[in-house]
């Protein structure tokens, strides 16, 4: 059968990769099916066996699962986990990464025998969601051979002559067999009902292209000692990068794998952690917080080090602290510099690594005496925890026919920024204007706190007051006893940019950027009466803000409300 990504949808799929001529193909193929029966049939059944206790209780949100194994000479296990939704990706890999290197790997000789195992929920239509295995190991837009990207993304270099060529030069021409022999059929059969396995015919070398990115070109590159360059991106948009970014962008590096790191941590024999991250191959600090020789502690550290097989981006910062690993004889193996507590960075890879336990490796530098990036760790989890209670207090406190609209408007909005229907969802629910102005009011009262640096969601309850008649909302407020929230969100509204930009556009000054507090606040200076709302409303709002710990709220609330 001609290779074809969508015999995947259900079955296993064993791709036997390899460089032969078309006529030795068949004759491999049948090298690879009875290594698959005799050896590779446990592991592959054991493989399935994980997968499915996984899908057993998915996520809901989960749609489709593409799980990809290859195995390489040296008993190398290199596995590629897709998900769809994308965002459920990382979760899957670390659970099912886990489980499949706890397999016995079994030994292939010669080139890479690869498998995969997609699985759809909920879904029959045809098409895939999910690429090719191991397409993102690519760093070329240019097809390659699938087989050498898993050598090279497993460290593995093939005797001179290989195996595999030794085939060739056996098979090609002398013993060239009929796809369709009885032969072949017969052990194909036995592959698939004993692994469930679909052989799947290539009549040329398999190959991957690289994952989509922007083409650019150097238009200008400043002296080595300045390191900047400026770039044209295939898209007409230029940008100008450091001179590390001009490296990352060239690199053809392999992609992270475990196989590789194990290699670095086979003659593992001390550890120095370096405050500071790392250029290239070499740390950017001198200052030594920790130096570990004992095997106990390197072996926690070995397990603390794993990570998934597979690219997780490359983060613009250099990383800290970094560990310079040194061999028996005191030999330099490598350097890696930790990410934020979640990511590891060597010069043999290009993108970062995901760890799998980011936890571990920070507890282990902590429980040595390095505390930063757990430290870092907690303070950024107690970030979004408050993240997270900031959204559920601005979400309870919209109005609730907002939240009964179908997600397809909410996607409308995002992609248009057309209005329409929310504002229509509103002046259903509150048909009387001064219920709808105070309701919108309290909404844009509720958000994190900050006037300056917030969630871009608490817009939308500002975007929508913009289109009401100024003289609605003063009424609506001066006839009503106003909550806290009410007078945070009509003081935010009057004292903000938008506002200010909208009125001041009709009085043709436009308002003034002030620097305040090493921020750029947009706070008009008006030279009169910023606000056309009453003095006594003015004065209320004013008051309200000045009670606020907030020098920013302050002083905007001084330029746009007090007396001039």
């Amino acid at each position: 059968r001609q290779l074809d990504p969508r015999i995947a949808k259900t079955s296993i799929c064993h791709f036997p990769v390899n460089g032969l001529h078309e006529e030795s193909i068949f004759t491999v193929k049948l090298v690879a099916v009875l290594l698959a029966i005799t050896v590779h049939v446990f592991f592959v059944a054991s493989t399935i066996v994980v997968i499915e206790e996984y899908c057993d209780a998915p996520p809901a949100e989960l749609v489709e699962l593409q799980v990809g194994c290859a195995l390489l000479p040296g008993n190398r296990l290199i596995t590629d986990i897709q998900t769809a939704p994308q965002q459920l990706r990382t979760p899957a890999a670390k659970a099912l990464t886990v489980s499949l290197r706890k397999l016995s790997v079994p030994s292939v000789q010669g080139m890479p025998v690869v498998f995969a195992r997609r699985k759809r929920f909920g879904q029959n239509a045809d098409g895939t969601c999910c690429s090719l295995p191991f397409a993102g190991f690519v760093n070329s837009e240019s097809p390659r051979l699938l087989a050498e990207i898993l050598l090279e993304a497993g460290g593995v270099q093939l005797p001179s002559p290989s195996v595999w060529e030794t085939l060739k030069r056996i098979f090609v021409g002398e013993r060239a067999t009929d796809p369709k022999s009885a032969e072949f059929e017969k052990l194909a059969t036995i592959l698939v009902k004993r692994t469930g396995a679909v052989v799947i015919e290539t009549q040329a070398p398999f190959t991957v292209s690289g994952r989509s990115r922007d083409p650019f070109t150097i238009l200008e590159e400043a002296p080595a000692d300045e390191g900047a360059a400026t770039l044209e991106h295939a898209s007409g948009r230029t940008s100008i990068v450091d001179k590390q970014m001009v490296g990352y962008l060239r690199s053809q590096a392999p992609q992270p794998t475990q196989v590789v790191l194990d290699g670095m941590l086979a003659d593992l024999a001390g550890v120095r952690v370096i405050d500071g991250g790392m250029d290239g191959d070499r740390p950017l600090g001198s200052t030594v917080l920790l130096d570990v020789s004992d095997e106990a502690d390197l072996a926690e550290l070995k397990q603390a080090l794993a990570i998934l097989d597979r690219p997780c981006g490359h983060c613009m910062c250099f990383g800290e602290p970094t560990l310079e690993l040194r061999s028996s004889r005191q030999e330099h193996l490598a350097v890696l510099s930790i990410h934020h507590g979640h990511s590891l960075r060597c010069a043999a890879w290009k993108d970062d690594a995901e760890l799998i336990d980011e936890r571990r490796l920070r507890d282990w530098l902590a429980h040595h005496g390095v505390p930063g990036p757990l430290a870092e760790f907690l303070e950024s989890e107690e970030s979004e925890q408050r993240r997270w209670e900031d959204w559920e207090r601005w979400l309870a406190a919209a109005p609730e026919c907002l939240k009964r609209l179908p997600a397809e408007v909410w996607h409308q909005v995002l992609e248009t920024s057309d209005l329409t229907e929310v504002q229509d969802a509103i002046a259903r629910a509150y048909p009387k204007m001064c219920e709808r102005v105070l309701e919108l009011f309290d909404w844009f009262g509720s958000g994190a706190g900050p006037w300056t640096g917030f969630p871009d969601y608490e817009l939308l309850p500002e975007q929508i007051l913009l289109r009401l008649p100024v003289e609605e909302l003063v009424a609506a407020l001066e006839d009503a006893r106003l909550s806290a929230e009410q007078l945070e969100g009509a003081a935010r509204f009057f004292a903000g940019w938008a506002f200010a930009s909208s009125a001041s556009s009709q009085r043709g000054a436009p308002p003034t950027a002030l620097v305040y507090s090493d921020l750029l606040v947009f706070v008009p200076e008006y030279t009169g009466a910023p606000v056309a709302i009453p003095a006594s409303l003015r004065a209320q709002l004013l008051k309200y803000c000045m009670t606020r710990a907030d020098e920013d709220k302050q002083h905007r609330a001084k330029s746009a409300f007090a007396s001039q």
